[in-house]
């Protein structure tokens, strides 16, 4: 299912939008909208730059260009920086405890003020034999609280509520995640072990990010923009700031032959980029020096690129140490309309791959972590996936189990049962099941082994029920065969034997009792008594049925 997300590019000068659709199969994503909107432009440092950018997005919501189920905008740089540090351990757990303890020593600010986000940096693959390394070389980014809080704070009015908030100077390494590292390579031959950088002209500041096909070795960003360069023409012409920004966009580096208010402007134009120019040879020297950085390729980007012939000048400039503009049709090539939307184009793609964590900082965490709908299943989905099949596992090596231990003690009853079977009906290999069967209809068939259905148990159970406690008799024999019943009693004297008889005829089954002699021994009388066993007599026939049957017999001839 395609979704759309959005790159929001903050700046002092406008704010752009740059919004995708992806999620297809081919293309891997689209560009659907390409939008800058302009600040109100000041010529002093104006207070309310939140309040002013607030306004531009609700302009832009309006047109309908914030509807997208993922947001990603930049803290500014003036709010945060990056930092290469070596930890002398291995293990991301005792990293984290000492970091700000690393922090302590190379910030001049406390770090309970910042939001630090880290990850560790790509290690070259190691020939096969070498020592582990003893320390770890990690990225360190941190953003003032403060200019976080302003920021979502303003955001969440409109309301937007950005997933990722990159730091503004590394926020161009997307464009390579995504895109690849040709995108900065100035030409073919390019060796595998140079590094490249991207240089954004802002308006108030110029962001430089260095890196390599591993990751982000270096950042930087400095104070000096495009609204540094309109106020000086429009010092040197004594004009207002709006006609001086409108003669800075007219600009031609190496024109000749201009009017002479232009060729004023052209040349403020060439000592400003030149300025720039300068800082950025000291960093290339600084770093190839003493980190063994070698910079081959440049890629201009941001509003300032659109400067008439600033590649051809700035070209003999970088060539002095070696590095090479990069030409920007590997990265209009996708659709972008101008490298001045490369920020907005790189945040949107950052949502492309949610959940990389390398060469990325995002400052949503701690106190500003973002919460959407239904988002622990989704950062959590891995090890969620991992229990639940560890839970499937254990459950069927159980069942299995189980299963195993009862078919053994079922095959083990089951060979008892024919064991049994066959002793007590005398063939061998006669199922369990089948075995009962056989056993009742023998029963049932054959008379010699009938089984009486009351037993001498139930007999003396119902005459102790039956006979009164005064009655003292004492039973010695209870003598019962499948149809008859004999027993023996002893009472006091001979009035108890009829009193014993008549109690005896009362118990269910018994039919039939005929007093046997009685003989006197001792204190005692010794009776015994014999009887029927049938416990379905037949039921006495009412009036109603003895009169039926008689009216139902034939009268005699005469």
């Amino acid at each position: 299912m395609a979704r759309r997300v959005i790159g929001l590019d903050l700046g002092a000068y406008s704010v752009k939008l740059v919004r995708l659709e992806c999620g297809n199969k081919t293309p891997k994503f689209q560009i659907l909208d390409q939008v800058e909107e302009l600040l109100p432009r000041q010529e002093n440092e104006e207070p309310d730059l939140l309040s002013l950018q607030k306004e531009a997005i609700k302009r832009l919501q309006e047109k309908g260009y914030l509807e997208s189920e993922t947001c990603a905008t930049a803290l500014d740089a003036s709010f945060g920086q990056m930092l290469m540090m070596k930890a002398p351990f291995l293990e991301s757990r005792k990293i984290e405890a000492i970091l700000p303890g690393l922090l302590e020593a190379e910030l001049p600010f406390e770090t309970n003020d910042m939001i630090i986000s880290w990850h560790r940096a790509e290690e070259p693959v190691r020939v096969v034999g070498a020592e582990k390394p003893l320390e770890s070389t990690i990225r360190i980014a941190f953003g003032k609280k403060e200019g976080m809080a302003g920021l979502l704070q303003m955001l969440q009015a409109v309301p937007l509520d950005p997933r990722f908030v990159h730091l503004a100077n590394t926020t161009p390494f997307e464009l390579v995640r995504e895109l690849g590292f040709e995108t900065v390579q100035a030409v073919p031959e390019m060796g595998e072990q140079g590094e490249a950088c991207i240089v954004d002209f802002g308006h108030r500041a110029t962001n430089l990010c260095i890196f390599d096909r591993l990751g982000i070795k270096y950042s930087r960003t400095f104070l000096r923009g495009g609204k540094k360069l309109t106020e000086e023409i429009a010092a040197a012409l004594s004009i207002s700031f709006d006609e001086a920004e409108k003669l800075k966009h007219d600009a031609d580096v190496l024109a000749k032959n201009a009017s002479e208010q232009q060729d004023v402007v052209n040349r403020l134009v060439r000592e400003h980029y030149r300025k720039l120019c300068d800082e950025l040879t000291r960093v290339f020297i600084s770093l190839k020096t003493s980190d063994a950085l070698h910079i081959q390729s440049v890629l201009l980007v941001g509003g300032g690129s659109k400067t008439s012939s600033l590649s051809d000048f700035l070209r003999p400039l970088l060539a002095q140490q070696e590095a090479v503009i990069c030409s920007p049709d590997n990265l209009l090539k996708h659709g972008l309309l101008s490298p001045a939307m490369a920020v907005p184009f790189a945040l949107s793609l950052s949502c492309l791959q949610i959940h990389a964590k390398d060469n990325r900082f995002n400052f949503r965490k701690d106190e500003f972590v973002w919460r959407g709908d239904l988002d622990f299943l989704r950062t959590k989905s891995t090890p969620l996936i991992l229990w639940a099949l560890v839970i499937i596992c254990s459950t069927t090596v159980m069942w299995s189990a189980n299963s195993l231990v009862l078919q053994k003690e079922n095959s083990s009853l089951e060979e008892r049962l024919k064991t049994v079977c066959a002793q007590i009906l005398g063939q061998a290999n006669i199922p369990a099941k089948k075995c009962l069967a056989l056993m009742q209809e023998q029963i049932t068939t054959s008379s010699e082994v009938a089984i009486p259905e009351y037993t001498a148990s139930d007999i003396y159970i119902k005459a102790s029920e039956l006979l009164p406690k005064e009655l003292n008799v004492t039973f010695s024999e209870l003598d019962v065969s499948e149809k008859k019943v004999r027993i023996t009693a002893e009472v006091p004297s001979f009035e108890d034997v009829d009193k014993l008889a008549t109690h005896l005829a009362r118990i269910p089954c018994l039919v039939n009792i005929e007093k046997g002699s009685a003989q006197k021994k001792d204190a005692v009388v010794k009776v015994a008594f014999n009887g029927d066993i049938d416990c379905n007599p037949a039921q006495p026939k009412s009036k109603v049925e003895q009169k039926t049957e008689v009216k139902s017999k034939p009268e005699p001839k005469k």
